[in-house]
């Protein structure tokens, strides 16, 4: 037989590395055995670690199909009316934290005829004021229109039998509130009046005089109906936003659960062909030898005789010595004189 240069060196690097199962008379057998051990240890490897994160993903995707389930018990928006009740969302929470600052600024304008006096400390004292009397009317107005109307979300028997025993406080709450809202906006109103008159010279009648005044008064109930309109379908919209959210990762879980089964599908395959490359590498240069050495080996009933051979018992050892494999430790395998078909489950056992 002639080789050329190249397999020549690597004739000498196979014979060197491998010299064990060289230097065998059935050594063909006993490289494929090793090299079938090497490979379904591998495989099993490989298949462990993808079989731990499929169980992972769907662990978590158990949990989110739980988290769907209860979702879907709660108020939610239709998808149809999903993203225009969404621009109005945005709309509103851009409007209001405006409202909030241009309140705030009036109500520290009138406060300067309270407190006339200058410096920092009386400076903190108007601002603090302002923004006490801002949040405490917005609260108030809120308060107001949530007791006059309010939110009713998706109804159940235990819901409503709570209803019918605070309806006694429900009124007392529409009237505390009412009463509460009017005694701020007079204030408030009175206030700005003062500033007002007091900015105009003590005249009164004035555009600039009215529109301070309105402002001051109808800005807080403004912001109040906002929030109170945006509680309407907030909840329904934050659920039907997380529900899609869910539905996403939902997808995105299926997919890599479909990308890991893909793989552990291809993965005995994929490795088989590179072990058969080497085992046919090694059987080539063993030939060489054997032909030198004057020794015979009878492939004829191994799995070493054909790559089909090869493959079907990859397959078998695979699937009947997955568990049994786990807890092989590696050990190089040579032909014994009673048996060449010394496999992954044969040496469990032993």
């Amino acid at each position: 037989m002639k080789y050329t240069k190249h397999g020549f060196l690597r004739y000498w690097y196979m014979r060197l590395r491998y010299h064990k199962w060289f230097e065998h008379r059935e050594g063909i057998k006993g490289f494929a055995e090793q090299v079938m051990y090497w490979l379904i240890t591998s495989v099993i490897k490989q298949s462990r670690q993808l079989l731990a994160k499929l169980n992972q993903l769907k662990l978590t995707r158990d949990k989110l199909i739980k988290q769907k389930h209860e979702l879907l018990k709660q108020p939610l928006l239709d998808n149809d009316e999903y993203f225009s009740i969404r621009k109005k969302i945005i709309s509103v929470s851009i409007i209001v934290p405006i409202l909030i600052v241009a309140e705030t600024f009036l109500n520290y304008i009138s406060t300067l005829v309270i407190f006339v006096q200058t410096g920092f400390i009386f400076l903190l004292i108007r601002w603090a004021v302002a923004i006490v009397l801002t949040a405490v009317v917005i609260v108030t107005a809120d308060e107001t229109f949530h007791a006059i109307s309010p939110v009713r979300l998706k109804e159940t028997p235990q819901k409503k039998n709570e209803e019918q025993h605070s309806h006694t406080k429900g009124i007392l709450r529409r009237g505390v509130s009412i009463v509460l809202l009017v005694l701020l906006e007079i204030t408030i109103v009175g206030i700005a009046e003062y500033r007002a008159r007091d900015v105009e010279g003590g005249v009164a009648g004035s555009f600039l005089y009215y529109s301070f005044i309105i402002l001051a008064g109808v800005l807080p109930l403004v912001v109040g109906y906002l929030r109170w309109d945006k509680s309407h379908y907030y909840d329904a919209y934050t659920n039907r936003s997380r529900l899609n959210a869910i539905e996403q990762e939902l997808k995105t879980i299926d997919q890599k659960i479909a990308v890991i089964q893909l793989g552990e599908h291809f993965n005995l395959k994929n490795q088989v062909q590179g072990s058969w490359a080497l085992l046919s590498e090694f059987r080539v240069y063993k030939e060489i030898y054997n032909h030198r050495k004057k020794i015979t080996e009878n492939l004829n009933k191994h799995f070493t005789k054909d790559k089909e051979s090869f493959q079907k018992e990859a397959r078998r050892q695979y699937e009947d010595g997955l568990e049994s494999a786990k807890k092989i430790s590696p050990q190089t395998v040579l032909p014994t004189n009673g048996s060449s078909q010394h496999n992954i489950t044969s040496q469990k056992s032993e």
